[in-house]
């Protein structure tokens, strides 16, 4: 049987985890949004009862096991405050800084310019080799040359393949 999702967990306690293949002009958060999707009466019903975090994407290579390749470029999500503020997630390694609640790093702006990002423990060694606290090159979106640095690593994470930063720094980038 299936088990019921905790907060501490690999899925951070949600039931369900969607993407979309095109951008979504409207926010599923609030039925006027869902509306504007033209979403189901029973649909728009079933995500009243919901707590919707819509993400940022900036697509990158594959970053999953099924890639022989070093990824240059790895799919980025830009996590709105909401979510950071949250909590959540199974942690493998994050440093004993804001309380409890490891995604706040997120937030902070670091030294040199560098951005925050957290990934989860096996995608981050194995297949971006690298780890906590070292940095990771991207390419922003004016085509010059960013940093992202591992804050935290998430432990048999939903969100393998990604890395994760604060909606704040994705819009900068």
């Amino acid at each position: 049987g299936a088990s019921i999702p905790t907060k501490d967990s690999g899925d951070g306690g949600f039931a369900l985890a969607a993407r979309a293949s095109i951008p979504l002009t409207a926010s599923l958060a609030v039925k006027e949004g869902r509306d504007a999707l033209n979403l189901t009466p029973a649909t728009s019903a079933s995500l009243d009862r919901a707590k919707v975090f819509a993400f940022r994407v900036r697509p990158g290579d594959d970053s999953s096991c099924l890639n022989l390749y070093r990824p240059r470029s790895p799919q980025i999500l830009g996590a709105p405050r909401a979510f950071l503020e949250r909590g959540g997630f199974a942690w493998a390694a994050a440093p004993a800084a804001r309380g409890a609640n490891p995604w706040l790093l997120l937030d902070e702006d670091l030294q040199g310019g560098a951005v925050p990002a957290v990934g989860d423990a096996n995608t981050v060694t194995w297949i971006l080799h690298s780890g906590l606290g070292k940095d990771i090159p991207v390419v922003d979106g004016r085509g010059r040359e960013a940093k992202l640095r591992i804050v935290g690593l998430l432990a048999h994470s939903i969100l393998q393949g990604e890395l994760v930063v604060a909606e704040k720094h994705f819009l900068r980038l």
